[in-house]
């Protein structure tokens, strides 16, 4: 599973003003067709490899899980061969408007229970989706759960999410002298955690390739439901990357939370926050960000349980946590302190010694006048995410 998190040295600053955080209303965004290898397990646990189709025209990508459906991979139109489970899917945009996009799918299970099948299920359908939209395609049961892999089966599914938006990076978070880019392409693997008010965890997973320039990330939209009725959590955000004048590399992690659905602005209400982390010197440093508020790095240990995306990450480790509170206020002096400190790395709450920054707060005013908070809105639902940066070689 995910690794238990450690300290560094690190600076989170959030974007807005004084006065309570709160959400603004959000110009809308740019629709995508997305992709989805969902892991069941026995608790209502899921983990998801996702993958976005080409905006418009056509695209071909292979899904799929190698020894066991807990092993989930993504493949573009080149077979892979380490396949034993999973489906070829050939997709084409019929059309699109700022409010749904009409796709087509020719999909096809290719492999099942470790093998490559001829006569596995398959079809051809054209989907009208709306934001928030997830519609089930295919199921591949595990019929021979091992402890290694408990889960109940792997399925194939399309969502529709709203793509990441480009953001800019506020000049007070770049150091004096710092100039953009970095030295090469690294690869950016990604974890959204959601936390059910009952414990049980969702996790979306993906991979992004982050060009020197710098680059953007989403997840398609989770559906959380409240007393007042269904809304829609995306997160999405963006890597820049800069040099300090001595050559030393580091990014600018921003995050974005938009929230819609019923009695809130057509465009939803969103909340941003963004923080400053050198360039991890390992694959196994994992940035966790906590939303909203705690920011921590996590690493070392070795290969994980399975369960996990990829056959299992970062085993568990000791460290300290530095974490910064997402205030209200404006600049002030936090309590210093460090200790020992683990997290879970399911619901990524930490133990152990924390040091407070000067709090800042997310502010805006909502329409009308009005203030709306996201947090009483999700009514226990919580969001966390893992970054891993990992060198291309």
């Amino acid at each position: 599973m995910l690794p238990v998190l450690l300290a560094s040295s690190l600076f989170l600053q959030t974007l807005g003003a004084r006065g309570q955080p709160t959400p603004s209303a959000t110009p809308a965004a740019e629709l995508v067709v997305v992709m989805s290898a969902a892991i069941y397990q026995p608790d209502g646990a899921v983990m998801a490899e996702t993958a976005q189709l080409p905006a418009n025209g056509a695209g071909l990508i292979h899904m799929f899980a190698r020894k066991s459906v807990c092993e989930p991979a993504i493949a573009g139109a080149t077979e892979p061969s380490d396949a034993g489970f999973g489906w070829r899917i050939n997709s084409q945009i019929v059309s699109r408007s700022e409010k749904e996009i009409v796709v087509s799918l020719d999909w096809k299970r290719l492999w099942d229970a470790g093998r490559k099948t001829a006569n596995g299920p398959g079809g051809t359908v054209q989907l009208t989706l709306h934001p928030g939209d997830r519609i089930p395609l295919d199921h591949i049961t595990n019929s021979s759960p091992k402890p290694e892999c408990r889960a109940v089966g792997l399925g194939l599914d399309v969502r529709l999410a709203r793509a990441a938006t480009p953001t800019t990076t506020p000049a007070s978070l770049i150091p004096l002298g710092a100039t953009p880019g970095g030295a090469k392409p690294v690869d950016a693997e990604l974890w959204l955690m959601h936390t059910l008010p009952s414990g049980t965890v969702q996790v979306l997973h993906q991979t992004v390739r982050v060009p020197a320039a710098g680059g953007q990330f989403g997840f398609a939209s989770t559906a959380v439901e409240t007393a007042r009725g269904k809304l829609n959590v995306q997160m999405s955000g963006s890597i820049d990357r800069y040099r300090t004048p001595a050559g030393t590399e580091f990014l600018i992690l921003s995050l974005s939370r938009l929230v819609t659905g019923e009695g809130l602005p057509a465009n939803g209400v969103s909340s941003s926050t963004s923080s400053v982390q050198a360039m991890p010197s390992t694959p196994v440093d994992v940035l966790s960000f906590e939303i909203p508020g705690t920011v921590g790095r996590g690493g070392g240990g070795g290969r994980g349980g399975a369960g996990a995306a990829r056959g299992g990450l970062v085993g568990n480790t000791g460290g300290t946590m530095v974490s910064v509170a997402s205030g209200g206020g404006g600049a002030g002096a936090g309590s210093a302190g460090t200790g020992r400190s683990a997290a879970d790395p399911q619901s990524g709450a930490a133990t152990g010694g924390q040091r407070g920054a000067g709090g800042s707060g997310v502010a805006a005013g909502g329409r009308g006048g009005g203030v709306v908070s996201i947090a009483p809105l999700l009514e226990g639902h919580q969001f966390a995410l893992r970054v891993r940066i990992t060198q291309i070689n």
